[in-house]
């Protein structure tokens, strides 16, 4: 007894002399790595809280020595949990402080020194992503490089110190454009996944930083081998990133980055659909608060405006400034991205007005622009583009209302974001098309000569910065053509007109030949020859520049990869001059200008906008049809009058109740070929729009040459339909120009009188079932006549039956 009562005292002193902290150590961090267990699975904050107070006193027991270096790499990892959930730059001072520490504690030829080295770097190339100081970048790169040389043993941790400096190295790279360092981060990066297999929890970290460097890559030498990739990259990461983990939201918005820019290359809608799909995956997984929430507010409405500028589809628009305006709410004033914000708004706004013609549409754009402008520094960098969005956004809305306060105003803010811009700037030469444009159009309102004069100044200095090869060469070599010839009017300077007619050949014969600009350029073209006609003495004169004038309408109206609402405006520019002149071609002008109006409804998103369209006077004459008509009678041509009426009678869908459109007829027998043909239709015509007008909203990122090759194939998929539609039953001439002999059975049961009232003559036109029409001119009756005589009448059947029977009594027929 005595001896077993001696052992127990000896046992129990040994005890005594065990320090505390030995005792606690275990417990402390058993705790510890429980509570942090724990806020993984719950992310409550109250967890996290609680392993770091387990943490910081595990921390506090151990004086110095390995053992204090493992409880500081234990700490720094729940106050970068913490730093996660939306913490301040002071987490990770605390955090590097923590790391310094503990690299103290591990000195040269200590087996555990690299894993210091490696949160070292990684931390510090925090706090420069967060700082932006450069001296943090050169020390994160520092301590990468001395822990990629200690060549450990552990695969791990080597894969760890290549991925790291391999992200400092690339960072590096967008600073300082050094292509040795995306090279060199793209080895290490690569020599990192060989160290992570198949199954490796970090592997996929790795595949993302090969990704995003990889587009970095191709950004930088168009390599589509480095794009392709980079989608193949981030399609591996996604694939090994658990549904739950943390990081598959930046995984998710780094592949729909890498689409994106795909798309830009190749046009392909599928990659934009699925770059649109990953982005809303990504924010549904990012909820208010969270610290990518911004990032991915921002990317997603633009990856929705491309595909609204490729397929016009109006609900684009729509969720698009939903989304813009939830990331307003994101950025509150005295935030420095507040501008780019309330930028990005406003386009999206301008562009629904582009499309709906609200007013309010434009006042709102043109107000925020506005405030946009207002919280500039006049030093800011974003200034200079934030005046010429404004004048833009002013001088689209002068088209409306054409007065000269609002072109002095656009004036003023060219002029002011000449002054910001540096003489090298990018923007400079679009800013000076832009005020040239806008003293052009103040020259035709004050008749301001200095105005003229200073406009041809500035689009022959804006030529200069746009050399032959730019996009913009020929658009500013035809604005310049017809500045000069504006000069040549105010001055009859032979000289002028002949430099007009040299910079607009130019402008025709450098474009390729698939070019949606060429209708534009080649009516620019017609009007230049037709200036040089009327000077003209020649005796050939007549068939010289007067036919070669009408053969580039001819050829502009049937450009067929320009947008269809160009080369109507087109034709209606034909038509005008074909009368002017008394061209034979008007008949020509005429057939076309209907066939593309019906054309371009099929492509306008809803039948309250073709309404609104039919209904606007400065765009389409309300007589078209009939004037069309009553060229076709001076032409004695009465079976294409009877057909241009028959075409025409879309003129009147906003006041026909019972009036039907082709595509609704359509739409009742087949609604398949009726979604597909809008689809088609409305693609195209955008499409071509983008690079016709390119705003700062519809603007294709995609290259002309991808976009022409597309068209093709969208052109041919629409014949292709078009076909296919015209062999069903009832639809043979879907719309083409009902020919005469098909209307002339309506008149199987006796003659019927079509009466055309036209602004150039009135005619009754009688058809008949078996013979050629007759033709009874009605030469006392006019436009007011038959409006005065309607108005004595409130049902429209008696007004049809007292304008038929007053022109019965002027001329009877058999």
């Amino acid at each position: 007894m005595a001896y077993l009562l001696e052992t127990l005292m000896k046992i129990l002193n040994n005890i005594l002399l065990i320090p505390l902290f030995y005792i606690q150590r275990p417990w402390l961090t058993h705790r510890g790595l429980r509570f942090l267990k724990r806020f993984d699975e719950t992310h409550e904050a109250e967890d996290l809280d609680n392993a770091i107070s387990q943490i910081r006193r595990l921390v506090s027991l151990c004086p110095n020595g390995s053992t204090r270096a493992t409880s500081l790499d234990l700490l720094s990892t729940a106050i970068r949990k913490r730093f996660d959930q939306g913490g301040n730059v002071e987490l990770i001072e605390e955090e590097i402080s923590m790391h310094r520490e503990a690299l103290k504690l591990r000195p040269i030829g200590n087996p555990d020194r690299l894993i210091s080295l490696n949160n070292l770097s990684e931390t510090i190339r925090v706090r420069f992503e967060m700082l932006g100081q450069p001296g943090d970048l050169e020390e994160s790169i520092d301590y990468g490089r001395q822990g990629l040389a200690l060549e450990p043993s552990d695969p791990d941790q080597r894969a760890k110190s290549l991925s790291s400096l391999g992200v400092a190295l690339c960072m590096h790279f967008e600073h300082n454009g050094e292509m040795d360092d995306l090279e060199s981060g793209i080895k290490y990066f690569h020599q990192a996944l060989d160290l992570r297999p198949v199954g490796h929890p970090k592997r996929r970290g790795v595949l993302n930083d090969l990704a995003t460097s990889m587009r970095t890559r191709f950004r930088e030498t168009s390599d589509m081998n480095d794009l392709m990739k980079a989608v193949e990259f981030g399609r591996d990461a996604l694939d090994a990133c658990p549904a739950d983990d943390q990081q598959r939201p930046l995984i998710i918005g780094n592949l729909a980055s890498a689409l994106l820019t795909r798309f830009t290359q190749n046009g392909s809608l599928e990659d934009l659909e699925e770059s649109i799909d990953l982005n809303r995956q990504a924010l549904a997984s990012q909820p208010p608060g969270h610290p990518d929430r911004p990032l991915t507010l921002g990317n997603l409405p633009i990856a929705i405006l491309l595909r609204f500028g490729e397929t016009g589809r109006m609900e684009d628009l729509e969720d698009c400034i939903q989304l813009f305006r939830e990331s307003l709410l994101l950025f509150p004033e005295g935030h420095p991205d507040r501008a780019m914000a309330l930028s990005n708004i406003s386009s999206a706004i301008l562009a629904r007005f582009q499309q709906a013609g609200r007013i309010e549409d434009s006042d709102e754009g043109i107000n925020i622009l506005r405030e946009t402008l207002h919280t500039l520094p006049n030093d800011h960098p974003y200034r200079a583009e934030s005046l010429m969005n404004l004048a833009a956004a002013m001088l689209q809305r002068f088209e409306l209302a054409p007065t000269v306060e609002a072109l002095d105003e656009v004036v003023a803010l060219d002029k002011e974001a000449l002054e910001v811009l540096p003489p090298t700037h990018t923007y400079r030469a679009t800013v000076l098309h832009s005020y040239a444009e806008a003293l052009g159009r103040r020259f035709k309102l004050s008749k301001d000569l200095g105005d003229l004069a200073r406009a041809v100044s500035l689009h022959e200095e804006a030529l200069e910065l746009w050399p032959p090869g730019h996009p913009e060469h020929c658009t500013s070599l035809k604005d310049l053509a017809m500045i000069i010839l504006q000069r040549f009017e105010q001055s009859g300077d032979e000289g002028d007109l002949k430099k007009a007619l040299e910079l607009i050949t130019n402008a025709e014969e450098e474009l390729p030949a698939d070019h949606p600009k060429h209708t534009d350029i080649r009516v620019a073209l017609a009007t230049v020859l037709l200036r040089m006609h009327s000077i003209d003495t020649s005796d050939n004169h007549d068939s010289d520049y007067l036919s070669k004038a009408f053969n580039f309408f001819e050829h502009a109206v049937n450009h067929s990869s320009a947008s269809v609402k160009a080369r109507f405006t087109a034709a209606l520019e034909w038509i005008s001059k074909a009368r002017e002149y008394r061209h034979t071609s008007i008949i020509q002008a005429y057939t076309v200008s209907l066939t593309l109006l019906t054309r371009f409804l099929v492509a306008t998103p809803s039948v309250e906008l073709q309404h609104k369209f039919l209904r606007s006077t400065s765009t389409i004459p309300k007589t078209l049809a009939s004037d069309a008509a009553a060229a076709a009678i001076d032409a004695e041509q009465l079976d294409v009058a009877i057909e241009f009426l028959e075409q025409g009678r879309s003129m009147l869908w906003s006041e026909m109740r019972n009036f039907r459109p082709p595509l609704e007829q359509l739409r009742e027998v087949n609604p398949t070929f009726a979604d597909e043909l809008q689809k088609l239709t409305t693609q195209l015509e955008h499409q071509a729009t983008s690079v016709e007008a390119p705003s700062m909203i519809n603007e294709s990122p995609i290259p002309v040459e991808v976009r022409q090759k597309n068209h093709r194939i969208l052109s041919e998929r629409l014949d292709d339909l078009l076909s296919q539609i015209r062999k069903l039953e009832g639809f043979a001439n879907f719309l083409s120009t009902v020919p005469f002999h098909t209307l002339r059975a309506a008149a199987a049961e006796g003659p019927i009188i079509v009466i055309n009232v036209s602004q150039y003559r009135c005619d009754a036109i009688v058809v008949y079932y078996s013979c050629d029409p007759g033709l009874v001119h009605l030469p006392d009756i006019d436009l007011s006549t038959l409006a005065e005589s309607a108005s004595h009448c409130s049902d429209p059947k008696s007004t049809k039956l007292s304008i038929l029977s007053l022109i019965l009594l002027l001329r009877p027929f058999h």
